[in-house]
Parts: structure tokens; sequence; C-alpha cells
């Protein structure tokens, strides 16, 4: 018997019409979202909207052009940094991608110049304190890799 007070309010709430508001509701609703989309989506395929700039630079300008003492040395950020770190050294010459540095000692270092040089300083400190606990020497240290390459000196 509850169940046919629920249909009978149901059909009367249908009868007077409020269901139809909300369906032409939805229906205007739906219609102006098909229409608006039917506009924007050509617009975005042909890069009207939306466009991602063509290049995007890393380095930021700043409006002014950079005097000769502006301008990044990477020869002149190694030896900053080697002295930084208190390595000493004799020379450093760059030789197609690579800084072939000779240390004070006469020990022959690459440094790999499309490498982090600070993280290559840290290795070359890390692997000269090793091999002075060993007793050991190395004549050339090559960091081009992704491992350093050493070649140790004969000892005897």
């Amino acid at each position: 018997m509850a169940r046919s007070k629920k249909v009978k309010a149901i059909q009367s709430k249908r009868a007077k019409g409020r269901y139809k508001k909300i369906g032409k509701f939805f229906l205007y609703l739906g219609s102006f979202c098909i229409i608006i989309s039917g506009i924007l989506y050509p617009l975005y395929v042909f890069g009207v909207i939306f466009k991602e700039p063509p290049y995007t630079s890393p380095i930021p300008f700043g409006g002014s052009i950079a005097s000769g003492s502006d301008v990044f040395n990477p020869l002149q950020a190694l030896k900053s940094s080697l002295q930084k770190s208190g390595v000493r050294y004799k020379s450093i010459t760059y030789t197609g991608g690579e800084y072939v540095t000779i240390l004070s000692t006469g020990q022959e270092v690459d440094f790999a110049a499309n490498k982090n040089i600070v993280d290559q300083i840290a290795s070359l400190q890390l692997i000269t304190t090793r091999l002075t606990i060993e007793g050991k020497r190395f004549s050339r240290l090559d960091f081009r890799y992704d491992k350093p390459v050493m070649e140790v000196e004969n000892t005897r």
C-alpha cells in the first residue's frame, strides 16, 4: 500500500510538469556544451588557442648585453673549483670535450666537460685519500666515463 502512495506522488509531480523543467534544463545545458566544444576543439587543433611557445630559453635574458667579465668561462670555473677544494695543479688544457689537468705531483687527471665539475673534483679527492691510505699512487685518472678509469703507478 505504501508503494502505491509513492507511485501516486511521482505521477502527480509528472502531471504538474516539475520533471519537464529539469529535463529542459539538462537538455539545454548538454546542447550548450556540445556547441562550445564543437567551436573550441578546431581552434585547439589548429593552434589558435592554448599554443605552446616554439622555444623556451633555458637561460633567462636580462635585457642587457653581458660584458667580457660576465660571460661564463668553463676553464676559469674549473680553476676556481680546484682552488676552492684545495687541489694543486700545474696546468689545465681543454681538448675535445675534456680538461686535461696536470696536478702538482705530476699526475694527470682528465675531467669530462659535459659532467658536473664539482662532483668530479669530489671524486678526485675521495680517490686520492683512499689511495694515500693504501699507500698507492695513480699516474692517470679519467672521469670521462660512467666510472672513473685509473692507471696505478708501480711502487716497487
